[in-house]
């Protein structure tokens, strides 16, 4: 049950920190440009904001999937899981240094399900 209640909260804040990236003015804080990914994408300051609160919740929710590796681990499962979800951060970035929004958001959803399915799998190692 505690695995559950990780991956609400991971995706809780993360939820909390795509709402302040979508609903905060880029001018709030300046309009400048933290770092360009491409000519399209690259966060302001305000941003930076959502981004952290995603970040800090993946982290803790990495945290807990680390604690439980060695139950993990022993699942031929996790391998393939951990491929989609590298698959997806680095397809993540190619995609969004190229513009290529539609791709952004397919290997993102792909590696998003990926790290639930790994979450649900340590829930049930806790057993």
């Amino acid at each position: 049950m505690h695995m559950i209640k990780v991956i609400v909260a991971w995706l809780s804040v993360s939820l909390v920190g795509v709402l302040l990236v979508v609903l905060l003015p880029d001018d709030l804080l300046g309009n400048q440009i933290v770092f360009r990914l491409s000519n399209e994408h690259g966060p302001t300051l305000a941003d930076s904001v959502g981004i952290l609160c995603i970040l800090g919740a993946w982290v803790y929710y990495l945290a807990n999937l680390w604690i439980r590796r060695k139950a993990l681990l022993a699942k031929k499962a996790t391998w393939w899981l951990i491929g989609f979800i590298v698959l997806g951060v680095v397809g993540s970035i190619v995609a969004a240094t190229q513009n290529a929004n539609g791709f952004l958001i397919a290997v993102s959803s792909i590696s998003l399900v990926a790290q639930i399915i790994l979450g649900i799998l340590a829930g049930k190692a806790d057993r």
